[in-house]
């Protein structure tokens, strides 16, 4: 499935702790190829660029916990009526989109960085909006 949260200008003016501007996730893919893999995508209230990291989920009672490329880095996914939240267990690496693995912004697990609620959106919309962000 395909899950996205798009902070308004209000919101971020009034949570000026909180870095991630937009954040998108992608599960349960079943094509194979890389871009079938499970995603986080964001974007940072300071940066124009976008940041993608593959996700590696094991169920975990209810939910989800997800692993990164980066060892050590750890999220739960669990859902929620309208899609789910998403739990920072460690601060996390992301990678800079195309610009190789070590190049990125590491999102801080805290106060305002620490747990995000997206919304279900359709697959079809997550793909589109993805192929937009690669222009």
């Amino acid at each position: 499935g395909c899950y996205e949260r798009l902070y308004t200008a209000e919101h971020m003016a009034a949570n000026k702790g909180q870095n991630v501007s937009s954040m998108q996730v992608q599960l349960g893919q079943t094509g194979g190829g890389e871009e079938d893999d499970d995603t986080l995508g964001l974007r940072l209230r300071f940066s124009r660029a976008l940041y993608y990291t593959r996700l590696f989920c094991k169920d975990m009672g209810a939910g989800l916990v997800c692993t990164t490329d980066k060892k050590g880095d750890s999220i739960r996914i669990d859902p929620t009526a309208k899609g789910m939240k998403l739990t920072l267990q460690t601060n996390i690496f992301m990678p800079e989109e195309a610009m190789g693995g070590d190049i990125g912004e590491t999102l801080k697990k805290g106060r305002d960085n620490g747990v995000f609620a997206l919304v279900k959106v359709s697959s079809g919309y997550c793909e589109k909006a993805r192929m937009e962000n690669n222009r």
